[in-house]
């Protein structure tokens, strides 16, 4: 607990974790938003902080913050996500709806869930892969704080809520960062101001969902641009194709082509099929990293 804090920025309050000893603080890009500085609170000091936004990766919602100087904040300890097994008993700490240092329980759920987190007025559409599913209640203001394992060593970033109209859906509640994919991240942030190294595959083209327009429903992702040189320029895939698949999973939609998005490895060979006027088509194209 004394390495997790409360982080208010222009556009929301959350939390964050305490990253290392020259007060680098890890939370939510979400939560920090498009500010360059917010106010860190932490247990350890009386009254808020300035800490300056050092970067800001969105595609995987991860931020790094600073404090300077560090102020005696403590850090976390750090665990192997990879070694996380389903059914082990976690704690969700953080700033919930603004009530400080709360702590919730549960266990893992499930493992390498790839999650599709709405837009929102300060926030793109986000698809994040390999995610933590767990069954510790997790409420606004829990994000970019601390998933923990009961050694007291943090094993994920909660970052996304499952709402019903009633509220969160009982027993799958959260979902959280690795601490694996958090620490690749951070140090990267922490080293250049940016993501260089993201390890997230990208094909290369802007798309955008297609309607029917009899009714309405999803027809396909329309092609608008290729990245000249890339991998869809490469395969052949052109403006105005609609993409129907990808590797044999239908992606009518962005957030299903997110999805699909997120399992490919880089640098394999995937087949799309597309439509190009009233042909169907198979392209293959291998996924390149996404530019950071």
């Amino acid at each position: 607990m004394p390495s997790v804090v409360e982080i208010r920025s222009s556009t929301a309050t959350g939390s964050g974790v305490v990253y290392d000893r020259a007060g680098h603080i890890v939370t939510n890009a979400h939560v920090v938003g498009p500010d360059r500085s917010v106010q860190v609170l932490a247990a350890q000091t009386v009254g808020p902080l300035t800490g300056t936004v050092v970067g800001t990766f969105t595609p995987n919602d991860l931020a790094v913050v600073k404090i300077d100087p560090p102020r005696g904040l403590r850090p976390a300890s750090w665990a192997n996500s990879a070694e996380l097994a389903v059914g082990t008993p976690v704690l969700a700490m953080g700033n919930p709806l603004g009530v400080s240092g709360t702590v919730t329980d549960g266990i893992v759920s499930a493992t390498g869930r790839t999650v599709t987190v709405p837009a929102n007025g300060t926030s793109p559409e986000l698809t994040l892969p390999d995610m933590i599913q767990t069954s510790a209640a997790v409420s606004p203001g829990n994000s970019g704080g601390a998933l923990v394992a009961l050694d007291g060593s943090v094993v994920g970033v909660p970052t996304a809520t499952v709402a019903t109209e009633g509220g969160p859906a009982a027993g799958v509640t959260g979902f959280a960062i690795p601490a694996d994919d958090v620490l690749a991240l951070a140090d990267q942030i922490i080293e250049t101001g940016t993501v260089t190294r993201p390890g997230r595959a990208s094909i290369g083209a802007e798309v955008t969902t297609v309607l029917d327009p009899t009714t309405g429903r999803p027809r396909g992702l329309g092609v608008v641009a290729v990245d000249p040189g890339g991998p869809a320029d490469q395969s052949g895939l052109r403006p105005g194709d609609i993409v129907v698949s990808v590797d044999g999973t239908g992606t009518l939609t962005t957030g299903e082509f997110g999805d699909v998005l997120a399992t490919l490895p880089v640098g394999e060979p995937v087949t799309v099929t597309i439509r190009r006027g009233a042909e169907r088509q198979d392209l293959t194209l291998r996924p390149v990293e996404l530019p950071g």
